[in-house]
């Protein structure tokens, strides 16, 4: 009983740090996978953390520029007078109601934000990244494999030819290379696939014996965006850029002038003092002004090194909208070409396909050989490797495309 118990809640587990899997063998999709591993990132759920804590050093500095009131209450005995002294005291530090960080907090809270945001889109790209990968070397495999059988067909012909002494033994022997090439070309692949693919689960973050399966995509040739709307809207919403900002933003707020350090914290009270057996009562007003005399060096110094701290931010903002507007350029150039050369093996694919088919009814009424038949079938698989090959890569660099917009999915 206590055996079987323990193996429903091991099934419980697993099932439930994976969530959206159901079953071992469900396939998984790319939105699928995107959800699953936005939903159980350690790192996005460590950036929650930060802006739950940014939300409280605003609150805290909020805090900080409001008075503190204090209710004091003194009973003394001296030479058998009793005393008692009863306060009320309001201490207000201007220094602190001058500066004001909230404004600070809240730039540095908003900066947090767009960091999460970040990670999130820079998780997303990942994934799609890694899935089109793979789907590329899927892709690669199945074209292989294709060769492969054409090739062991050209053997057989090419070893009647030797029997008949048409075709030398060297000629077998190069065909036997070709073939021994192709097959550890496919074992290449078939490595660099379960590598990517392990390398998706962990950032999916789903353990591999669960035989986890992705599902094909749909070769859809998803249309190049305009590239200056694309550069109008990486400067305006994209998360890398905007926590910058928001981070240089809130440097700059903290510089405040000395002279606040120089107000002074202002104590108002009202007491009320009662003695006994004599009458002597009375109440008594009081403020009390605190000068920091010391601090205004110290500020000097902090504000310097906040200034020098908020241009350097500044720098580095205009050297990273700098890089990443030369990355987007970089990325048209590469996607318009691979655009291009899509087209092409596409049409060149069409047509291969067309003089496939007219070569097997040539084949078949013997007007052309079968050594003829295999050439255009590999001429087939060729135009077919390149075309793959073009779209997944065009793929991942509008998946990039996507990431300096903020994610988009």
């Amino acid at each position: 009983m206590h055996y079987k118990f323990r193996l429903i809640i091991l099934v419980w587990i697993l099932l439930s740090i994976t969530p959206g899997i159901s079953m071992a063998q469900d396939l998984l999709t790319l939105e699928k996978s995107i959800a699953i591993a936005k939903g159980s990132s350690l790192r996005i759920e460590f950036e929650k953390q930060n802006i739950h804590e940014r939300s409280i050093d605003i609150k805290r500095s909020r805090a900080d520029t409001l008075p503190i009131v204090s209710l004091n209450s003194d009973y003394e005995r001296l030479l058998g007078v009793h005393t008692l002294k009863d306060s009320v005291d309001l201490s207000w530090d201007l220094s602190a109601l001058a500066k004001d960080s909230g404004k600070s907090m809240t730039l540095m809270f908003k900066a947090t934000q767009e960091h999460k945001a970040m990670v999130e889109a820079l998780l997303v790209y990942q994934v799609k990244e890694g899935y089109y990968k793979l789907m590329q070397l899927k892709q690669d495999v199945i074209v292989l494999q294709k060769g492969l059988e054409l090739l062991k067909q050209q053997r057989s012909i090419i070893e009647k030819l030797v029997s008949a002494q048409i075709k030398l033994d060297s000629d077998l022997s190069r065909i036997d290379d070709q073939i021994n090439t192709i097959r550890n070309q496919i074992l290449i692949k078939q490595g660099e696939i379960a590598q990517t693919r392990s390398a998706l689960l962990q950032l999916i973050n789903i353990p591999d014996p669960l035989g986890i399966k992705f599902a094909d995509c749909e070769k859809e040739f998803i249309p190049l965006p305009d590239r200056s709307l694309v550069i109008a809207n990486v400067l305006k919403n994209a998360p890398e850029i905007l926590g910058m900002t928001f981070e240089q933003q809130a440097l700059a707020e903290s510089v405040h002038s000395p002279w606040t350090d120089m107000l002074p914290v202002v104590s108002v009270g009202i007491g009320y003092q009662q003695e006994w057996p004599i009458n002597n009562d009375g109440v008594d007003f009081h403020l009390v002004l605190s000068f920091p005399l010391l601090d205004m060096g110290r500020a000097k110094y902090s504000n310097a090194n906040k200034t020098a701290l908020a241009e350097r931010k500044q720098t580095e903002l205009r050297q990273k909208i700098k890089e990443v507007i030369d990355r987007i350029y970089q990325i048209y150039e590469r996607a318009g070409l691979c655009r291009t050369l899509f087209m092409e093996y596409q049409k060149a694919y069409t047509h291969q396909l067309q003089t496939l088919q007219l070569a097997k009814s040539e084949y078949e009424s013997g007007l052309i050989s079968e050594s003829d038949l295999i050439n255009t079938h590999r001429d087939t698989i060729d135009a077919e490797f390149q075309m793959n090959k073009v779209f997944y890569d065009y793929m991942i660099l509008i998946a990039e495309i996507d990431y300096y917009r903020g994610g988009v999915q």
